[in-house]
């Protein structure tokens, strides 16, 4: 739990901070960058991800989205457009798109999730599960091999932002060491690596 909070506190921490701006400065996330919107990822459904018998054993990402959210588009074409976030996402994570407004039943570890009121919405039960049951879009829930959750990431995040949360946690940094320690030795790789 702890760590779960050192690592929220530092998400927060690198929006505000000189790092999220270095990216920009060094160029390495150029501004205007023409991108074609999520066509270089792999994204699955939830069920064609069940279904499928993925080569190796990889993290899942989930991307939790509604068809309103405008956060959330703004993500697939901005952030998820980036070729460097997209290409690490691609060799790192099981990749899978999930509409929190989904009513078709989705079958996850043996149970079956519906669709649900929480609070004054209705949503999907398995959406509010994985966001324990803190439920805000966009939102990213990243799941170990053995799809245990890691951890729930609500909120519009840019690539410069994005991009070391992917490495810390695809990397298993976030086994090693706490976030606020990971923040301080990260480097963004070379542009054209």
């Amino acid at each position: 739990m702890r760590q779960t909070i050192a690592f929220l506190a530092g998400v927060i921490f690198f929006c505000f901070s000189p790092l999220a701006n270095y990216a920009q400065q060094h160029n390495f996330f150029p501004k205007g960058q023409v991108n074609t919107p999520t066509s270089a990822l792999n994204w699955s459904s939830w069920q064609s991800y069940q279904a499928s018998e993925p080569g190796g054993k990889k993290k899942v990402l989930i991307s939790i989205y509604t068809e309103w959210c405008s956060w959330c588009k703004r993500m697939d074409t901005e952030t998820f457009a980036n070729p460097v976030v997209a290409k690490y996402m691609n060799e790192h994570f099981n990749l899978v798109k999930l509409n929190a407004e989904q009513k078709e039943e989705i079958l996850f570890r043996g149970k079956k999730y519906g669709y649900a009121r929480v609070g004054d919405r209705s949503y999907n039960a398995l959406a509010a599960e994985l966001l324990n049951g803190r439920i805000s879009f966009p939102a990213l829930v990243f799941l170990s091999e053995d799809e245990e959750v890691i951890q729930p990431i609500s909120g519009f995040k840019s690539a410069e932002e994005l991009l070391p949360i992917l490495m810390y946690i695809g990397s298993d940094e976030y086994q090693r060491k706490p976030w606020a320690t990971f923040q301080k030795e990260f480097k963004m790789p070379e542009k054209n690596k």
